[in-house]
């Protein structure tokens, strides 16, 4: 007998400070342990630019403002399937993370050092391209 899945909705954001993207590590499944950008479910009548405000803050202690949506991402496994809305956001200063929520560990990267973090598996599928390509754009 098949389970019936629906989509869950989510968010992400991209948040750049001159040549360092913000980073959390996930501590839970799906993806727990790996890198990724800070983001989760979107609650009960909540707004989608909200819910990412809330989750890098939750998650990573940073407050961000001015975020704008940038494209959506689907995420379809056996198990799941997320539609993810992608937001993205430049800081004027970088002000340190403090993990929380359900990140392990939350951190500044280099841009330059996220491809040894997809070349070691240890950053979500496809997040480094996306910031390579989304941090052009902003």
């Amino acid at each position: 007998m098949l389970t019936e899945f629906r989509p869950v909705l989510g968010v992400s954001c991209l948040v750049l400070h001159e040549d360092h993207v913000l980073l959390a590590k996930r501590g839970r499944e799906p993806a727990k342990g790996l890198w990724s950008l800070p983001g989760g479910k979107v609650e009960h009548a909540e707004r989608l630019h909200d819910a990412a405000f809330r989750e890098v803050l939750e998650e990573t202690g940073i407050r961000v403002c001015g975020q704008r949506f940038m494209e959506f991402v689907e995420i379809i496994h056996p198990d799941y399937h997320f539609v993810i809305a992608v937001f993205a956001t430049r800081m004027m200063d970088r002000a340190p993370p403090s993990a929380g929520d359900d990140a392990e560990e939350a951190g500044w990267f280099a841009l330059d050092a996220l491809e040894a973090l997809d070349q070691t598996r240890a950053i979500t599928p496809g997040t480094y391209a996306r910031v390579l390509r989304l941090a052009q754009t902003l």
